[in-house]
């Protein structure tokens, strides 16, 4: 009788066996999410089944992270173009004030939006910030340059917002150790140099930003940001040594270089 038992009890085992890794499995499967419930435990999926769970699992993380990223940059570039585009509408006919005075709110706001999402959606808030920093260096920018009926007679107060708006987002991206906002930072400075329309006072922002990316490079291996640098430099003096073409000259070898062939040797060094 009781070896009866035994082996009906040992017939079992493999039973429980099964029932206890299955248990496992849900508990697994409960406490982790991502690509990591894929690899360490294969679903149990049917021969006859289309597409297989680690299929299943990556097309869904496929469509969370478009909706998580994705969708963020789409939003936050219609908002973008949206408020610039009515600003600009508000500025042809007639409104320029209330025109900056709504881009600058805009600007408020966008800032406030991060900073209410600053503990749940990390990457919004990014997404945000990045945003309302290219607003407000547009919006400053068109206090003076690029329309017909400026709020700012002189270029020379414009030029000092928009290199104070160019290094903040220096100092950000040197505080919080963050590559993208040194791009924008050397992107600002670039475009403030050439919009300037001076030799001296463009070249001298050049070489801020040739120094500004060695710096990175030294302390922090921003051998990508140095790269963008390095090109964004060349571009410049290439852009100074055809007579700034965009500032409405014609497109020629400038006949003066102003003792400014000095800035593009320091540039060099560094």
């Amino acid at each position: 009788m009781s070896q009866s038992a035994n082996e009906h009890l040992s017939a079992h085992d493999p039973i429980l066996e099964r029932l206890k890794e299955l248990e496992n499995r849900v508990s697994f499967l409960e406490e982790e999410t991502g690509l990591a419930v894929a690899k360490r435990y294969r679903p149990l999926v049917e021969e006859d089944s289309e597409m297989s769970g680690e299929e299943i699992l990556s097309g869904s993380l496929l469509e969370s992270r478009f909706g998580d990223f994705g969708l963020a940059w789409l939003g936050n570039l219609v908002m973008l173009f949206g408020i610039i585009f009515l600003a600009q509408y508000l500025q042809n006919i007639g409104y320029k004030y209330f025109s900056s005075a709504l881009g600058y709110i805009a600007v408020i706001g966008i800032f406030g939006l991060a900073y209410y999402f600053r503990g749940t959606l990390s990457n919004l808030t990014s997404v945000f910030r990045l945003t309302g920093y290219i607003l407000l260096y547009f919006i400053t920018l068109r206090l003076h340059f690029f329309t017909k009926d400026p709020i700012l007679a002189g270029p020379y107060f414009c030029l000092a917002l928009l290199v104070m708006v160019s290094f903040i987002q220096g100092y950000i991206a040197f505080r919080e150790k963050s590559q993208r906002m040194a791009v924008l930072a050397i992107v600002m400075t670039l475009v403030t140099a050439v919009v300037s329309n001076s030799t001296h006072f463009m070249l001298s922002l050049v070489t801020a930003i040739a120094i500004a990316s060695v710096f990175f490079m030294v302390r922090f291996g921003w051998w990508r940001v140095l790269i963008f640098a390095v090109i964004m430099v060349y571009l410049a003096n290439l852009i100074w040594l055809t007579g700034n073409p965009f500032m409405n000259h014609s497109f020629q070898v400038i006949k003066s270089h102003e003792f400014g062939i000095i800035l593009p040797k320091i540039q060099t060094t560094c």
